[in-house]
């Protein structure tokens, strides 16, 4: 076990040795912290009570509690280390930066020194390949392609074995065959939106999914925040076009200023869990602050919203040709969402959002 403290808040932090190197989240202020190579650590006695403590060599000097009679102690200088440790606990200072930023907080006494205490940190994943080559691969792990043949196959098995199915009980399959497409696109939508979370949080390819498998409720739910998104933004176009004779100039205003507006407000729907959250002055101000990179985000779902368009309007196509445009329309959602979630995970300070 590798223990050491985060060198944004001073939690205290413990992960297998096997994460030496890697780079992951502190579980308390979200900061992307850097696992060091190896643990360097002080063994001392309480002087009251006599009890063995253990403390990462960086917490040299710092006030502390006696985690068995609870009487204030500081953990002794590091002065029985080897040369060579005091060179690697140097490389340890610099790669926490923890010296400059925790003088500030040994004011107080910190938390009880007790090394079996520390929490797990959240690893991220890191891009293998250019970023612009790698989130094409966003969909290829094991899980992904999993969902992706359950998102692309089971509709069209369903409509090949209604064919076989004799007169008697067509009616039947029929409608169990519509229960299980709404629950497939259900459980889609909670998968885009636990993409979208999961890219948010640093990772680099689709979760697992099955990992918990949701309730109907968490299903709908989660398919209400983003079609209700849809919804609130689009409505408006929608109902220019009931009313109006054709689509014509207001029509169009109305769509792209939906369009434009819709990567920031889904992301808000997803993260805040609610499309309820979605408000005038949020997405105003996190659009201002975000400008640049939210205009790419923006043009990606132009794209997939072109691509989207093109499978259901082409007027004659064949079943291979239909196949492959709704393939690719639920891979290119998938890449969608995961963008969407990095550019939370990008941004995240900048935007400075506090989901309950």
């Amino acid at each position: 076990m590798i223990k050491f403290t985060c060198d944004k808040c001073g939690h205290k932090l413990g992960v297998g040795d096997d994460h030496a190197g890697k780079r992951g989240k502190c579980p308390k202020c979200q900061s992307v912290i850097m696992v060091p190579e190896k643990t360097i650590l002080i063994n001392f006695n309480c002087e009251n009570c006599g009890e063995k403590i253990s403390a990462p060599a960086t917490r040299a000097g710092k006030k502390g509690t006696c985690p068995r009679c609870k009487v204030a102690l500081v953990v002794p200088a590091a002065h029985d280390l080897t040369l060579l440790d005091m060179e690697e606990l140097e490389d340890l200072k610099r790669q926490q930066r923890a010296e400059a930023e925790l003088a500030e907080r040994t004011d107080e006494q910190d938390e009880e020194i007790d090394v079996e205490s520390s929490d797990e940190i959240e690893l991220v994943d890191e891009r293998k390949l250019p970023w612009f080559i790698d989130v094409f691969l966003y969909p290829l792990s094991k899980p992904g392609l999993i969902h992706l043949a359950i998102f692309i196959g089971i509709p069209p098995a369903i409509t090949v074995l209604q064919n076989f199915v004799p007169g008697v009980l067509y009616v039947f399959f029929s409608f169990a065959g519509l229960a299980v497409r709404v629950l497939v696109f259900l459980y889609m939508y909670w998968y885009l939106a636990e993409c979208i979370r999961d890219s948010a949080n640093g990772w680099v390819r689709a979760p697992e999914g099955f990992g918990s498998i949701p309730e109907l409720e968490d299903m709908f739910r989660q398919g209400m925040n983003i079609i209700g998104c849809f919804g609130i933004l689009f409505g408006p176009a929608l109902l220019c076009l009931l009313i109006a004779d054709g689509p014509g100039l207001p029509f169009w205003m109305l769509s792209g200023a939906a369009l434009f507006l819709y990567p920031m407000a889904l992301l808000a729907a997803v993260i805040f869990d609610s499309p309820g959250a979605i408000g005038a002055t949020l997405l105003i101000r996190s659009i201002s602050v975000t400008f640049r990179s939210y205009c790419g985000l923006v043009l990606l779902f132009v794209a997939v919203a072109g691509l989207v368009a093109a499978a259901t309007t082409m007027p004659s196509r064949s079943r291979l040709a239909s196949f492959a445009l709704s393939a690719a329309c639920v891979y290119a959602a998938m890449i969608t969402a995961h963008l969407s979630g990095r550019f939370y995970w990008r941004n995240q300070k900048k935007l400075g959002w506090k989901p309950g």
